[in-house]
């Protein structure tokens, strides 16, 4: 699946939307100036193939790989079903959490969550 990762943050596509699988990316710019967002990559599934098979439900649903390629994580980015910016603060963010513990050497503790969001229509 590596063939599809192109970089993201350092090398944003050209215009401000673009199709990403289920989702529409809209204003990378104001991502890229609010966010400051370190290299990364990208998945342009346009065929919605990966998210098929990784069974995406929601979008979004969030799916953390180790370098080994297993997943480590999938569900929900936090625990607040709430599109409030103010919510953000008090969340649990699984995805943070995912993060902070494989890379400390620790098992992901939560390694699975319901999902929220609108559907995914395939």
């Amino acid at each position: 699946m590596r063939e599809h990762l192109v970089p993201f943050a350092s090398d944003p596509p050209d215009h401000s939307r673009k199709r990403v699988g289920p989702t529409i990316l809209r204003s990378l710019g104001y991502v890229r100036a609010r966010f400051r967002p370190k290299p990364s990559a990208l998945l342009i599934d346009s065929e919605a193939a990966v998210a098929k098979q990784y069974g995406a439900k929601t979008t979004p649903h969030m799916f953390v790989i180790d370098p080994q390629g297993t997943m480590i994580y999938a569900g929900a980015i936090d625990d607040k079903r709430s599109v409030s910016l103010e919510d953000v603060p008090g969340a649990h963010n699984y995805i943070k959490a995912a993060l902070d513990e494989v890379l400390g050497g620790k098992p992901v503790s939560i390694a699975s969550t319901q999902p929220y969001g609108c559907p995914v229509k395939y």
